[in-house]
């Protein structure tokens, strides 16, 4: 088994990162499998080396033991592995895509606030 983490470098690690990278670590331990960091460096202008280096610190406090080879989450964007995945699920009918503006989906959300809708964000068009 392959237990992962994915915590993300735009600030400090939190004690909510520290208890979810512990469950994950002791499920792959459990299952005598192993543990790979995945950092989620989506935000470019708040993602930095000094927090990705801080959550490896905090995995090494915990005795947190991990496989060496880190993924760094936009370095796999930057690849295109998510596009061909995209692709992939486009192609066998998984997934679609969207094809509404960002003024739409702005525009949804401020009706579905208005009519105080439970149901609020993308509506699948």
């Amino acid at each position: 088994m392959i237990s992962r983490m994915a915590p993300s470098n735009t600030g400090k690690p939190t004690l909510g990162n520290a208890r979810t990278l512990l469950l994950a670590h002791l499920t792959a331990l459990k299952e005598n499998g192993e543990t790979i960091l995945r950092i989620e460096s989506t935000d470019a202008q708040r993602s930095s080396e000094e927090f990705t280096g801080n959550i490896i610190d905090s995995l090494r406090f915990l005795g947190i033991y991990y496989n060496p080879n880190v993924i760094d989450q936009s370095e796999q964007q930057s690849k295109g592995v998510y596009k061909e995945i995209a692709d992939l699920l486009v192609a066998s009918g998984y997934a679609y895509y969207c094809k509404c503006s960002t003024d739409d989906l702005k525009r949804i959300v401020a009706r579905q606030k208005k009519e105080k809708s439970s149901r609020q964000g993308y509506e699948g068009a």
